[in-house]
This record gives C-alpha cells, structure tokens and sequence, in this order.
C-alpha cells in the first residue's frame, strides 16, 4: 500500500499529533500492509511523518520512504530510499495543484492534517474522487488553546 500525506505547508505538527501519527503509520504497517510513504520536502506535515517513519524503520526495516519532489524542490535523498521526481513546468500555485494530483494518483491512501485552511480541501476532494481512502489527523490547536492546556 502506498501512503501519501497532505498538509499546511507551514503547519505546525505538535508532538500530541506526531503521536497519533506514529499510531497511525504503525497500524497501517501491521495490519493493513502499508509499505511505501510518499513524502514532500517542502512541507512540515510530511517532514514530520518523515521522521516517525524513520524511527519506525528500526522495528519495520522494509518500509520505503519516498522523497517526491517538483524540479526546483530540495533533492537531498537522505534519508529516503527512492525518489520521485514530478516535472512540473513551472513554480506557479497550478504547478502546486498537479503535484497534489499527481500524489493522489499514486497513493492508495491519503492522510491529511486538517485545520481551518482551505488548502487541504483539493487534494482530499480529489483522493475521494478517485475512490481513495482519507484518513484525517486534526491539526493541533491554536497558540492560545495550547497556552490555555499549558495553563491549566
């Protein structure tokens, strides 16, 4: 099963997120034969899942990481097994929009990090579109209900 992840490409992923995350991808390993993760360098969500893979590795050696990535993006490989690369012509927001869709089309599951942004709303429409699975991981909460949490 690939995995492909969609999120704020400046958002914040708390360690209560990465948590669940790091629940998540480990049951997708187990029990539903999750094996290859598409992830893009330019965008905290995925960097985050990044990481959780990483360490998941050390119990589930064959999981492959995947850099997919645009010409003109990072194309550092480490620590990823492969890389993907999408010839977007230009750096335009519609150059955005078909890296998603390109994404989409590749994965079998969609894992996207909502929040109040709009941003997330295309691909996810387009995963459902295509008969995708989307499973979702609310974004953390905002400056003042963490300093409220803190607080109390």
């Amino acid at each position: 099963m690939i995995v492909a992840f969609v999120g704020e490409r400046n958002g914040y992923v708390s360690d209560c997120n990465c948590a669940k995350l790091r629940d998540i991808l480990s049951d997708l390993i187990d029990r539903q034969g999750a094996d290859t993760f598409l992830i893009r360098p330019d965008y905290d969500f995925d960097r985050a899942a990044a990481h959780v893979l990483v360490r998941l590795r050390q119990t589930h050696p064959h999981i492959r990481i995947v850099l997919a990535y645009a010409q003109g993006d990072s194309d550092d490989p480490t620590p990823y097994d492969d890389c993907l690369r999408l010839d977007l012509s230009d750096r335009q927001p519609l150059a955005r929009m078909r890296m998603q869709r390109a994404l989409v089309e590749r994965c079998d599951l969609l894992i996207a990090q909502t929040s109040h942004a709009s941003y997330t709303a295309h691909p996810i429409w387009q995963a459902q579109q295509c008969g995708k699975r989307v499973l979702y991981l609310h974004a953390a909460p905002s400056e003042s209900d963490r300093a409220t949490a803190s607080e109390a």
